[in-house]
């Protein structure tokens, strides 16, 4: 059955069509992608089927057969000291209850593997918590704590902890003796600089330290061989060590909303660099010569940037790329070797027309131009075969090329906020009559 063409007025909110018609795209990729390849993402926690109980009074009944236990939204629950009865409990959610402490008996749980205590009002917690052998996973977020000083250092299974959203400035040196922690996480606390301890750290995989005050990150942070994700957004840092480019493991790097003017030469020491944020910094000149030939999603937004690198052949990998928000007005010739693009960002830019180096970007399928000063769309805009989503809102344009005929894999057409007549969208609409067209 033929799609037929769709004329949407401007009444709607632009933005919201705009991105339901790219969302719709974005799952279809990732809905393509899932039957070719099994996903690695996995729950922050499995999922339990647990019995509720409305009292820990009812739970101990049933304390000896208990493993997993939920006492969350417990209004003016303390946990007491019987929590030590559940002596086979591996699981513990006592979340959003408004806890003060915890009781030093719940560290007789030796075969707990994860505790929850989120959005309480904890400020300490007992020592003996760093005995537990069987402790996995341990997630505090969203509570007061200011110190962290307990001693997993002899924990042969801790893997996770999550301490998001407290008072935490600094961490102790033995944090960096946690032999197998995988994942730490720290975002939204006080420090103001990155934690030496987590430097030492020998098989840590994962360290998000967003939403705090660092203004500086150690030299030995190129210690961290088997970093594959590191999460430093909304920091104060301007500068970045050249030791940076020791992170040899590193995958995922997001340094967006910090005060960034430049990097490191070493930078391109990053050799298994897949995903690299830089938005909202004060970078305003892109570096030369920096090469990330494994790189496939590059976000670079808001840095009123005019320059570019002038060779693009550093990044042959590139899949993704958000170049919205700078001061772009042209493109070097070299971005016609980003063979590998599919999605392409240029929103807000300074350009006047569409730059003749996309044009040889035959896997482009998401091309998004608004915002910027277009007055007119190329005939060569045809060699585009792949596109499926194109954007051109809140430019000037009052005429489109009989040769937008010939994408005949578009799906989606978006005009929204220029200078068509009514007789010209309907023109369009004739020439394009299996496109959505949104005006």
């Amino acid at each position: 059955m033929k799609r037929s063409s769709v004329l949407i007025f401007g009444f709607i909110v632009y933005s919201s069509v705009t991105f339901g018609a790219f969302y719709t795209f974005q799952v279809a990729i990732a809905a393509d992608s899932s039957r070719t390849k099994k996903s690695s993402g996995a729950p922050p926690y499995p999922v339990h089927r647990q019995r509720e109980y409305p009292t820990m009074e009812d739970a101990l009944k049933h304390a000896p057969d208990i493993k997993k236990l939920n006492l969350t939204d417990k209004k003016g629950f303390q946990l007491n000291p019987n929590i030590s009865k559940f002596g086979n409990m591996q699981f513990l959610d006592i979340s959003r209850n408004e806890l003060t402490d915890l009781p030093p008996e719940i560290c007789q749980l030796t075969n707990l593997k994860i505790i929850r205590a989120t959005n309480n009002k904890l400020t300490e917690l007992p020592d003996c918590l760093g005995n537990i052998a069987s402790l996995q996973q341990l997630d505090l977020s969203d509570n007061r704590i200011k110190s962290f000083n307990l001693d997993f250092t002899k924990s042969k299974l801790m893997k996770i902890i999550r301490l998001t959203n407290n008072s935490l400035e600094s961490l102790p040196a033995l944090f960096g003796n946690i032999e197998f922690l995988h994942d730490v996480y720290l975002d939204n606390n006080k420090f103001k600089a990155f934690p030496e301890a987590l430097c030492n750290l020998k098989k840590v995989s994962t360290i998000s330290l967003s939403k705090n005050q660092i203004t500086q990150i150690p030299a030995s942070i190129g210690k961290i061989k088997t970093l594959k994700k590191l999460t430093l957004n909304d920091n104060n840092l301007t500068v970045l060590p050249k030791e940076f480019g020791g992170l040899s493991s590193l995958l995922t790097l997001e340094l967006q909303k910090n005060s960034l003017t430049s990097l490191p030469q070493e930078f391109s020491g990053l050799t298994a660099l897949e995903e690299l944020d830089l938005s909202e910094n004060k970078i305003k000149a892109f570096p030369q010569n920096i090469k990330l030939y494994g790189l496939k999603k590059f976000e670079f937004v808001k840095n009123k940037s005019e320059v570019f690198p002038s060779e693009w052949d550093c990044f042959p990998a590139l899949l993704k790329l958000n170049l919205s928000g700078n001061k772009l007005k042209t493109l070097p010739k070299s971005f016609e070797q980003l063979k590998s693009l599919y999605q392409l960002d240029l929103t807000g830019n300074h350009f006047i027309s569409l730059p003749v180096e996309i044009t040889s970007l035959k896997e482009l399928r998401v091309l998004i131009l608004d915002k910027n000063q277009l007055t007119f769309l190329p005939g060569d805009i045809y060699k585009l075969q792949n596109l499926y989503f194109l954007s051109l809102s809140h430019n000037r344009i009052s005429k489109l090329s009989d040769e937008i005929k010939n994408l005949k894999n578009l799906n989606t057409l978006t005009l929204t906020g220029n200078h068509i007549s009514r007789a010209e969208l309907e023109r369009i609409i004739k020439l394009i009559p299996n496109t959505k067209v949104i005006f």
